[in-house]
């Protein structure tokens, strides 16, 4: 659904998904895809937030991944500080 640009029906899938199995963190990366992709920003952030406390817990983890998660994190704090700040500037 998600490569099929049906985010929102992609997300009720996620949340199904979440619920069967709230330990595995890469369902709440794919579910913060289709949240960013239905501007629901908040929503991505909570997601990769809960994503990277539950890839913390593996014990395979890759540093590397973890960087990426963290900088997409990242990224979608600024783009909502960008979007504040330019609808306060007008």
């Amino acid at each position: 659904l998600q490569k099929l640009n049906k985010h929102s029906l992609a997300i009720e899938d996620f949340d199904k998904l979440i619920e069967n199995n709230p330990l595995e963190f890469s369902n709440y990366y794919r579910r913060a895809i289709s949240k960013n992709a239905t501007f629901d920003l908040q929503g991505q952030i909570e997601d990769l937030h809960t994503c990277i406390y539950y890839y913390k817990k593996n014990k395979n983890i890759e540093f590397t991944i973890l960087k990426n998660l963290e900088t997409d994190l990242i990224d979608a704090g600024n783009y909502i500080e960008m979007v504040k700040n330019s609808i306060t500037l007008k």
